[in-house]
């Protein structure tokens, strides 16, 4: 494999690991751990960072190769490990994923127990599709891959004109220009995988700093209403979200963040309003 560095490593590495359950989970044990917060710290830690570290480094010793790595003990006891892990794994995955995503509805469905909950999303998992194909792949490597291929690609044309960049709508002229013909295996031809690169390479870093301060004045100069909660909560998902995937300019995001704006705006113009005839009325 290809010499990358550590930070689209990294990256990348968050991207596979980090879900929704991440943020869940988190939560629920904070608030069942309620005092005990240092021991229920600590053991998260080790069974939500360490152990996972730990797998992804002897996967890395062994090339990524799951069955070489089990044979290492025998071919016979290999295939019982893997056996029981399949089972524990679909024992215990599956209602993690079911107790974390009622404990996150649970308000919107108070009529509803855990155990008709999990009774319906059981039956769903076997109503579902379930053929075969990359997404469903628990040791595919080509999308990891061609993620961090797109990053270093984007990199790369960004230091061709790193003060101002190569101009918006202009990725697949550079990449033919620096990069060469593009390859099937990537798409770096139609954008970034990052927003945030997105931006550095095409407007560069004027560009991003000036993106970065618009962003900054306009939230500055909103009124902290219920709208502001909304649009402040969608925004810091969206920026964390943009990290991996080109959504900050996905036109309905746009729309929907452009929609939440206008909102607070109206919303502080209506009491701005309320707040006058209220002044005049007691004149």
């Amino acid at each position: 494999m290809k010499k990358i560095g550590i930070i689209p490593l990294g990256i990348a590495l968050f991207t596979m690991f980090f879900g929704a359950g991440n943020i869940v989970y988190p939560l629920i044990l904070g608030r069942e751990t309620a005092g005990n917060i240092i021991p229920g710290l600590i053991g998260f830690i080790i069974t939500g960072v360490a152990v996972p570290i730990i797998g992804f480094l002897a996967t890395c010793l062994y090339e990524g190769n799951y069955e070489k790595f089990f044979q290492s003990i025998g071919k016979i006891p290999a295939r019982v490990v893997i056996i029981l892990s399949m089972i524990i794994i679909g024992i215990l995955a599956s209602a993690r994923c079911i107790i974390v995503s009622y404990a996150s509805i649970q308000q919107y469905i108070p009529w509803c127990s855990l155990f008709t909950y999990s009774l319906i999303v059981g039956a769903l998992i076997f109503i579902l599709p379930t053929s075969r194909n990359h997404s469903i792949d628990f040791f595919r490597s080509f999308s990891v891959l061609a993620r961090l291929e797109n990053y270093q690609t984007t990199i790369k044309i960004f230091t061709k004109s790193p003060v101002f960049g190569i101009g918006y709508d202009n990725m697949c002229v550079a990449y033919q220009k620096y990069i060469g013909a593009q390859a099937f295996s990537s798409h770096a031809c139609s954008g970034s995988d990052s927003s945030i690169l997105f931006v550095l390479a095409t407007t560069g870093i004027l560009g991003l700093l000036v993106f970065g301060l618009s962003i900054f004045r306009i939230a500055k100069s909103l009124t902290h209403n219920s709208y502001f909660i909304i649009l402040s909560s969608s925004f810091i998902a969206l920026l964390v979200h943009s990290l991996f995937s080109n959504s900050m300019f996905y036109p309905w995001i746009m729309g929907w963040m452009i929609i939440l704006l206008a909102e607070v705006y109206v919303e502080d113009e209506g009491l701005r309003r309320r707040r006058n005839f209220t002044l005049k009325s007691l004149k």
